[in-house]
């Protein structure tokens, strides 16, 4: 495996930044989701800081189809820094296309958690935003690997990778904010605030990934459209003070 040419590209710097960030963003899923799916499986319940959740049927099927996406992605990712020069092999373009048509199951399996489990139209907006610019992102990777165009592929499957952190950042943020502001319960303002910071984290984090690697010119336009949703969200978003 060579970290310093992905898919047979000569783009060292951004074949590290972005092994890197797939690490990351792999490791975090695995040390946040560890423990709650341990639970689940053990205890028979899915809880949050000490709160039992209900009607587990929803959050059952997005675990599972959750972590059938990650899967995935990471073999496929696998394959990006194992490819040769030119010889982007048939296993590589089918798994795609296996990711994209399961990731349109997925997408439309979260769209029916988030209407059901999460009350206010503006925090499911955040989520949704997310599911659209996911989607956006692994079919313009499919187009730039129908064009033989492997370093927009990468810029296109980094970030659909890094939009499947904003969970794990979501649930991070949590203790850090009970830290913080000592809060004793779920109030409607605190998740507000959680939601709406999780996707700015990983929105700065995409941005800082584009422009370390090299590649913020090239993925100006997805930026700046990200940019503008999660401006149009917090104008709808009550966030007062928490």
């Amino acid at each position: 495996m060579s970290i310093t040419n992905p898919m047979g590209t000569s783009d060292k710097r951004a074949g590290i930044v972005y092994f890197l960030a797939l690490l990351e963003t792999t490791l975090l899923s695995l040390l946040v989701f560890a423990k709650p799916i341990y639970d689940r499986i053990v205890l028979g319940v899915w809880q949050r800081y000490n709160i039992i959740l209900e009607w587990t049927l929803s959050l059952d099927l997005h675990v599972l189809l959750s972590s059938i996406l990650i899967i995935l992605l990471v073999f496929q990712s696998i394959l990006i820094f194992t490819q040769k020069p030119g010889q982007i092999s048939k296993l590589f373009s089918r798994l795609y296309s296996v990711i994209i048509l399961y990731s349109l199951l997925f997408c439309l399996q979260t769209s029916w958690v988030v209407y059901a489990r999460i009350s206010t139209l503006e925090r499911q907006m955040v989520f949704y935003a997310s599911l659209i610019f996911l989607e956006f992102f692994l079919i313009r990777g499919y187009l730039s690997l129908k064009n033989n165009d492997y370093r927009k592929f990468l810029d296109s499957f980094i970030g659909a990778f890094i939009l499947l952190g904003v969970p794990p950042i979501l649930r991070l943020l949590v203790p850090i904010y009970i830290l913080i502001f000592g809060l004793p319960s779920w109030t409607q303002n605190f998740q507000n605030h959680l939601v709406l910071s999780s996707a700015v984290f990983v929105y700065v984090k995409l941005f800082l990934i584009y422009a370390i690697a090299g590649r913020l010119q090239q993925n100006t336009l997805i930026v700046f459209l990200q940019a503008f949703a999660i401006l149009l969200i917090f104008a709808f978003l009550p966030c007062r003070s928490i």
